[in-house]
């Protein structure tokens, strides 16, 4: 059924795409256009909000949450009417699991050519969002757009599409919020990498989000491996904390209980942003994670350590200091988990001008700074000792025999249901192990000859360079298998779990 409403929806996009990017790129650029003058205050302003990856429907609560945090702080006239009060459709399935690519390949002919094409989620979603703006222009109503992730790469090729030559266009009636942009300019994965096409993964990297095109905003948070990356990955401590960030950070920015309104005010408004100054249209905020509750105040390394009972705060308050200067070499010389200035295009490099000196004396004021709190923790009885009733519980968890007698029991009392459920357990498990099987070849394929053969172009644009020519493929390698490393060890968990979860749910 899912595959017949796909292949139908793509039918339908197919007939509408040409006639409705035409259209509404005739309305923005037409010089009797509404778009060509500042809208009337009288006009209403459409919100037009999308979801990431695994998330094709904006659930409920959604688009009050984006509106609360990052909307109506920036434009505050946006309202949400029928049918835009849940958020806007996109066939936004999870990456890797999706049934069809994510933005490769890309169309050579049609309304989407030199973007991805309409057999791919961003291409389909593209279409979507060109034509629920071209509906709000055609009604006289300005849009807000508000993507994340998956739906802010959508955003970025829009303004692309719309803003073919980059002309700045403050008072047109359209203005996007983005959070954790894959393709922010100085930081997003997408330009980190730009020009490298994983084809057996769907995936291109398609450059940056244009910083002066429309009216921006753009949030990050610190360390979101998508969103902030390093730009100097051959600092293998930098890939990985990202690649962590993928996990523990990238999946928060509308969590209410823990980005809350006090933390995105703490956000820092980074050089390159228009309220600073700079020539472009966009402004860019950056969220510490200083600013976030504790764990999430932690590297996304020190995380599942903080987590750890009795010795784990400790033990990460000790570490964090010093690691977040090694870290943060992996950004820049600022000693600080991004890279500036924000709006300028910037994929990775090879090394960091920063003074050695410099480097020794912030780790020795950070082992300070991780001793003092090592001993604060102890003293303040962070570490007061495994207790007898946390073994208990841990014990108590485990499946008792007199669960295990009752589960004999039941299957003796009715053998045919219990046989269909032990054949279905296996079944679903089937599924898992082969769905990670699939997912393993991808990206098995990738790293054997997409990465190789990013590396040979890498080698040959920076022969007039020689120490480039070698070093930049190695720093690619080490960011780019870094990131496959635990991409896959997650796929991993993730059958695992699974398979535990159908073997476990048949026990009473």
């Amino acid at each position: 059924m899912l595959g017949r409403t796909l292949h139908w929806l793509g039918l339908g996009l197919v007939t509408t795409a040409g006639a409705g990017v035409m259209a509404l790129t005739a309305m923005m650029n037409s010089a009797f256009a509404y778009g060509d003058v500042p809208p009337d205050p009288a006009d209403p302003t459409i919100g037009l909000v999308m979801g990431p990856s695994g998330v094709p429907i904006p659930p409920p609560g959604y688009v009050t949450t984006a509106d609360l945090l990052y909307i109506h702080p920036n434009f505050p006239n946006t309202t949400y009417p029928n049918p835009y009060a849940n958020g806007l459709f996109l066939p936004n399935y999870p990456v890797i699991g999706v049934p069809f690519s994510l933005n490769y390949p890309t169309a050579t002919m049609g309304p989407l050519a030199g973007f991805p094409a309409l057999s791919t989620s961003v291409g389909q979603g593209m279409v979507i969002l060109e034509n629920a703006i071209a509906s709000n222009v055609a009604a006289g109503n300005a849009s807000t757009v508000f993507g994340w992730s998956q739906s802010a790469t959508i955003s970025s090729l829009v303004m692309q599409q719309l803003d073919p030559t980059g002309v700045p266009m403050p008072n047109n009636g359209l203005q996007f919020v983005l959070v954790g942009n894959p393709n922010a300019p100085n930081g997003g994965w997408a330009e980190r990498f730009v020009g490298l096409n994983f084809p057996s993964l769907g995936t291109s990297f398609d450059g940056a989000t244009p910083s002066n095109s429309f009216p921006t905003d753009m949030y990050t948070l610190e360390y979101d491996g998508f969103a902030d990356f390093p730009r100097y990955p051959i600092n293998f401590l930098a890939d990985l904390n990202a690649a962590m960030g993928l996990g523990s950070v990238h999946g928060l920015y509308l969590d209410p209980s823990i980005v809350s309104p006090t933390v995105v005010n703490q956000a820092i408004l980074l050089p390159g942003s228009e309220a600073l100054g700079a020539d472009t249209l966009t402004n860019y905020y950056m969220i510490p994670l200083s600013a976030l509750p504790s764990p999430h105040d932690y590297l996304p390394l020190l995380q599942p350590l903080a987590n750890v009972p009795v010795i784990g705060k400790p033990l990460a308050d000790l570490l964090q200091p010093d690691l977040t200067v090694l870290v943060n070499l992996g950004y820049g010389p600022d000693n600080v988990g991004w890279s500036t200035p924000a709006n300028v295009p910037t994929p990775f490099g090879l090394f960091p001008h920063v003074s050695q000196a410099l480097i020794a004396q912030e780790l020795v004021s950070g082992a300070k700074q991780g001793v003092a709190a090592f001993v604060s923790d102890i003293h303040s009885g962070a570490a007061s000792g495994l207790s007898l009733s946390s073994l208990s519980h841990s014990l108590s968890s485990l499946p008792s025999p007199t669960h295990l007698l009752t589960a004999l029991s039941t299957a003796a009392s009715d053998p045919s249901a219990t046989f269909t459920h032990v054949v279905d357990a296996f079944s679903s498990a089937g599924a898992s192990l082969s769905a990670l099987g699939l997912q393993t070849v991808d990206l098995l394929n990738a790293a054997v000859s997409s990465i190789p053969a990013y590396d040979v172009s890498l080698f040959l644009a920076n022969l007039s360079n020689p120490v480039d020519a070698i070093g930049l493929p190695i720093a690619a390698d080490v960011g780019l298998y870094t990131l496959g490393a635990l991409i896959e060890a997650v796929l991993a968990e993730q059958a695992i779990v699974a398979i535990i979860g159908d073997f476990t749910g048949l026990l009473p």
